[in-house]
């Protein structure tokens, strides 16, 4: 389960913001990983790194210093047709966004159709290009027998995007939408980014439970009801087993300066990592 926030602006004001991504990644606590850092095999990009055997490699978050960010979601599933298939690194299609730049979004979208084959695990892949004028895509896989794809290219403006599936409302989507449209009134300035990089963290650790929801008991049916309760929350805490352990946010201004933060348990603790760049042209 993860939760992401997305504002684009294609026309923003001088000393703006053109886009801002906050994101929450939820992950079982003993799931190895690596914090967030520069790709020794892949020159510009930034983003942390899945090193669970098997799936070495894959990212739920990534960008690029050509302004490309990559992010991958899950989408929740009933409890008797949930699929844990061994050979589904699905981090791999951001990955594939990030580092294919011969690729434009659609190329990428059937790229990760073919990497994903006839897997039934689910997910949402988050394609986002900041460079010029911003574009915001998305590819949907529901885990359905059909092997159908939903591809959308979304609007400017703020979005909210969860676990929930195509069409089902979540309470703490709806709720998250609310303050994330908020923070992004209260924080146009670039010169004021650090203040916008505390709201968006403190928007990302709130802890209060949107219970009960029927999209989540309809969507996750068989599920127990205490793991859902705890899942309705934007900042997720199953104690001693699974939750929000890596938070990220991305800035990018009207002038294309880059902030990509992090922090990621370690723990008890969180350790921090911060990259400042200018997006670089394709040569």
């Amino acid at each position: 389960m993860c939760m992401l926030f997305a504002y684009i602006n294609p026309n923003p004001q001088k000393g703006g913001f053109k886009v801002v991504i906050a994101n929450n990644r939820d992950e079982m606590y003993a799931r190895p990983a690596k914090a967030a850092h520069e790709w020794a095999n892949h020159h510009g990009v930034y983003g942390g790194v899945d090193m669970q055997p098997g799936k070495e490699g894959g990212t739920w978050l990534a960008i690029n210093k050509h302004g490309r960010i990559g992010a991958l979601l899950n989408i929740g599933q009933k409890r008797d047709v949930q699929v844990i298939d061994p050979r589904s690194g699905r981090g791999f299609y951001a990955v594939e966004w990030v580092t294919k730049m011969g690729k434009d979004m659609k190329e990428t979208f059937e790229s990760v159709k073919k990497m994903h084959n006839n897997l039934l695990q689910s997910f949402r892949l988050v394609t986002i290009q900041a460079s010029g004028k911003p574009a915001f895509g998305t590819l949907t896989f529901e885990g359905n027998e059909d092997g159908e794809f939903l591809e959308e290219l979304l609007p400017p403006g703020c979005h909210t995007l969860g676990n929930n599936a195509p069409g089902v409302s979540w309470n703490k989507v709806v709720q998250g939408q609310s303050q994330f449209e908020s923070v992004i009134a209260s924080n146009t300035t670039w010169n004021g980014k650090e203040q916008l990089l505390e709201s968006l963290i403190q928007m990302l650790t709130c802890k209060n439970k949107h219970w009960p929801d029927a999209g989540i008991a309809e969507q996750m049916e068989g599920q127990s009801e205490a793991k859902l309760e705890c899942l309705s929350a934007i900042f997720v805490n199953i104690p001693e087993m699974y939750g929000t352990r890596t938070q990220s946010v991305i800035l990018i201004s009207s002038d294309d300066e880059v902030l990509f933060y992090e922090r990621t348990m370690e723990g008890t603790d969180w350790l921090e990592n911060k990259y400042e760049f200018t997006i670089e042209a394709v040569k």
